[in-house]
């Protein structure tokens, strides 16, 4: 069954770096209690995809925000501060790669919409795409800035989203095109969806945390 579904690219927004606690968990055993274990840091590599469908270009998630140093808060830089990010890995020059612009977007699909996945959605608001993340993921982020407990939502990119052709989904599943579903699966947020892609070639996921890419399905 041909789906609709052409190619689909994987993007490079750079390079967010974090101490392994924040995502695997490694806990001390008896024979550690009192012994301090030394910090580990990891380099995570951001990532957003492109979907070409006949029925229209698929963006998922943003990346950062170029200048994420200073819109995020100075707690969350020191978290999780991006350790690479050059020109190359702007929005406009990643589609630009491969033959397209902004303006070309059809649908921005969010899996949750914290500072690693919003942050270049402003280059896409006033050309038309229609933004996707699920309503329970948009309330969270908008009741967590107004309690002003923010965490990884930066409220420069929510308020980026203000004025943008909005449709947040409500359902557990949403089929957006033939061959690319929406799933809630909650967990890393209250909103986080995985996204699955069917493809002549095989099934593909899309996972919501911070580890990159499509996943083959089996």
């Amino acid at each position: 069954m041909t789906t609709g579904v052409r190619r689909i690219y994987l993007l490079d927004f750079g390079i967010l770096s974090g101490e392994m606690g924040w995502f695997i968990p490694d806990p001390s055993i008896i024979s550690e209690r009192g012994v301090p274990k030394p910090a580990t840091w990891v380099d995570i590599p951001v990532t957003g995809a492109l979907i070409e469908h006949k029925d229209g270009l698929i963006l998922i998630d943003t990346g950062s925000h170029p200048e994420a140093q200073r819109v995020w808060s100075k707690s969350s830089w020191d978290v999780f501060p991006m350790t690479r990010f050059t020109d190359e890995n702007r929005l406009e020059n990643q589609l630009k790669l491969i033959g397209l612009k902004p303006s070309d977007i059809h649908f921005v699909v969010f899996t949750h919409l914290h500072l690693d996945h919003t942050g270049q959605a402003y280059l896409l608001k006033d050309g038309g795409a229609t933004f996707v993340m699920h309503e329970k993921e948009l309330k969270h982020a908008l009741y967590m800035i107004w309690l002003g407990k923010t965490g990884a939502y930066v409220p420069v990119d929510i308020d980026n989203l203000r004025g943008a052709n909005l449709n947040p989904i409500s359902t557990d599943y949403f089929e957006l095109l033939p061959g690319v579903e929406l799933y809630l699966v909650g967990g890393h947020t209250p909103g986080s969806m995985l996204i699955k892609v069917t493809t002549d070639a095989g099934e593909y996921l899309r996972i919501h945390r911070r580890f990159p890419s499509f996943t083959e399905g089996t």
